[in-house]
């Protein structure tokens, strides 16, 4: 809590800390678990050309969400020796966008034979800095619920439209049009999905 109050933090946001304060401190126990783990992993000698990637697969369920939306924002960190500069990036990526951008990458600077197609939902990562999201796919908020989609700046969930904003926040709108067309999107993906159940084929046999 004292680490918090040396933040210069206002009065509001330190009521809502002292809320949650032993939520909180799994927070700089993280810190702590990290800077630990960085500390004895520079003691080896593949260290120096590492590529750390870190993210999570939920936010925090204890702290309530802010929006529908919100549920699904967690960080993700890359972090490498070979990094000459810092940078941070606005733009909406997932986990589907990881897998693909790795590849890629080792493709590219290892030359690692990768096949010409794939059946990746996510198309890579966006690393343009300011907020934007050229992405379209489905959203789990738990085991077996598929009820959120989002597509470019829009979120469906529930079957309520929303439009997203550059901070996560969400504004109810009325476009049927829209609805519709990412409705598509959505019982397309659900197909397919429940295609793969069906057959345990992700792209069609030769």
């Amino acid at each position: 809590y004292e680490i918090y109050h040396s933040l210069h933090l206002s009065s509001d946001i330190m009521k809502e800390i002292e809320s949650y304060k032993s939520i909180l401190a799994t927070v700089l126990y993280t810190d702590d678990a990290f800077r630990s783990f960085f500390n004895e992993y520079k003691k080896r000698k593949d260290f120096g050309n590492t590529i750390f990637f870190i993210t999570g697969d939920h936010r925090m369920p204890e702290i309530p969400i802010v929006t529908q939306i919100d549920r699904f924002h967690v960080p993700f960190i890359i972090y490498s020796p070979l990094l000459k500069r810092t940078a941070r990036f606005s733009s909406v990526s997932s986990h589907f966008d990881f897998t693909p951008t790795l590849l890629a990458f080792l493709k590219n600077e290892c030359k690692m034979e990768i096949p010409n197609e794939s059946v990746f939902i996510g198309t890579g990562i966006d690393t343009v800095r300011q907020f934007r999201n050229i992405h379209s796919y489905p959203l789990m908020r738990n085991k077996n619920e598929l009820i959120d989609y989002l597509d470019k700046e829009y979120f469906l969930s529930d079957n309520i439209l929303y439009k997203v904003q550059s901070d996560l926040g969400i504004d109810k709108i009325n476009n049927d049009t829209k609805s519709g067309s990412i409705n598509n999107l959505f019982n397309e993906f659900k197909r397919r999905n429940d295609q793969f159940i069906k057959t345990k084929r992700l792209a069609p046999s030769n």
